[in-house]
């Protein structure tokens, strides 16, 4: 059987108000590979990166004690600092789902392998996944071999649809090769680097300059869809958004750059 780790639902098949740990035995388990379907695989060019996002990932798969929640989706990533990164550690109940569930392994292994790349990744959704890993040094792939059979992947490789789910792959394809031939190089400077200017920023763009976005954004008052503080975590992601349109819409500019950081939004942060 080729398997993938997968954090996928509850105690009752629910994504939501689950008890904290798995209690089926199957919120985070070993599986065998499926087509979801798959938008893209994201592999590191590091076959020792690869070789330690694996083994976390089967790691957390086999313990209990790590199950599924989204509303608790952070938990985990508190349990993996508190246990020295590794997920057979955890002894306390905690909860994640399956994007929290992969970022917090590829930030535990950015730590493990001092990585600053990798250990300064957001703990993002499916949405903005591609764009965060690609930044962060991994290759994407959206071949069909890579897509539509197990046949062609490695250890470590994450498995993403974009709308909805990601996994990661254990399991070494049958006619894989050594992963040296992955035909998209990405960029590996996502560390301390913004996505793009900062007077150009809209969903999906992650960085530094971001969070000081959040942080003048706090600081006027303006909150998050949620009601709340926006987390300053550098991911201009929908409660950013959200607070921005709120600060233009103040201002009367409501128009074709509405909830994205321009030149003009730029000047009312900092004015």
């Amino acid at each position: 059987m080729h398997t993938i780790s997968n954090c996928g639902h509850d105690e009752s098949g629910r994504y939501t108000g689950g008890r904290a740990g798995d209690q089926t035995g199957t919120e985070w388990q070993l599986r065998s590979w499926y087509n979801r379907p798959w938008d893209c695989v994201l592999r590191h060019p590091s076959g020792k990166v690869r070789a330690k996002i694996a083994e976390l990932a089967e790691k957390a798969a086999r313990n209990d004690r790590i199950g599924y929640d989204q509303g608790e989706r952070s938990t985990f990533w508190d349990a993996l600092k508190a246990n020295n990164y590794n997920p057979a550690a955890i002894k306390k109940p905690c909860e994640t789902d399956c994007s929290a569930g992969v970022m917090s392994i590829i930030r535990a292994v950015g730590y493990l392998l001092d990585m600053p790349a990798l250990k300064t990744v957001p703990i993002t959704s499916t949405h903005y996944m591609r764009g965060v890993l690609k930044g962060a040094g991994f290759t994407v792939l959206t071949g069909s071999k890579f897509l539509t059979s197990p046949d062609y992947l490695l250890p470590g490789d994450i498995l993403l649809n974009e709308q909805s789910h990601t996994a990661t792959n254990i399991s070494r394809g049958a006619l894989a090769g050594s992963g040296d031939d992955t035909p998209e190089p990405a960029p590996s400077n996502y560390a301390g680097r913004c996505s793009v200017k900062l007077a150009e920023m809209v969903t999906g763009n992650y960085g530094p300059e971001v969070r000081t976005v959040q942080i003048l954004l706090n600081a006027k008052g303006y909150k998050g869809a949620d009601g709340k503080a926006l987390t300053v975590d550098g991911e201009y992601g929908a409660n950013t958004a959200y607070a921005v349109e709120q600060m233009q819409r103040k201002a009367g500019m409501e128009g074709i750059n509405f909830g994205t950081v321009s030149n003009k939004t730029w000047k009312l942060l900092i004015g």
